[in-house]
Parts: C-alpha cells; structure tokens; sequence
C-alpha cells in the first residue's frame, strides 16, 4: 500500500462498485487488496491477471480499466 496504493484502491472500488474479494455484476472486474506483491521498488502498482503495472496513477488505471471494458 506504498506511495499512493490506497488512493488507487479506493478509487477503483469507487469506478468498479465493488469491494475487497468482491466481482462486478458482469463478472468482467474483481478487486483484491494486498499488502506486498514484491513491487516496493515500482509502489503504487497493480496487476491485472499476469500482467503487473508499475508506478501507476489514478488516470492510468481509468485507462487500463477502460481498454478492458
């Protein structure tokens, strides 16, 4: 939850309407809140299936999250 993490996650539980181990309507989104994922070095990140993305912002998570919608 480094640099921003929390930021991130309240913002996407916000977009998505969803909370911790929580899936969207449609099944498409769930949201996980963990605690390391081995990325101190590259804090706030997130993964989306296998993939991880480092040094996010809330503008590129909306994109991310809209690319997949």
């Amino acid at each position: 939850m480094l640099l921003g993490g929390e930021e991130l996650y309240s913002h996407l539980s916000n977009k998505l309407g969803i909370g911790h181990n929580q899936k969207t309507e449609d099944g498409k989104f769930s949201l996980e809140e963990v605690e390391c994922m081995g990325a101190c070095g590259g804090a706030p990140m997130i993964a989306i299936n296998e993939d991880y993305h480092e040094f996010v912002n809330i503008g590129e998570v909306d994109k991310l999250i809209d690319s997949l919608k």
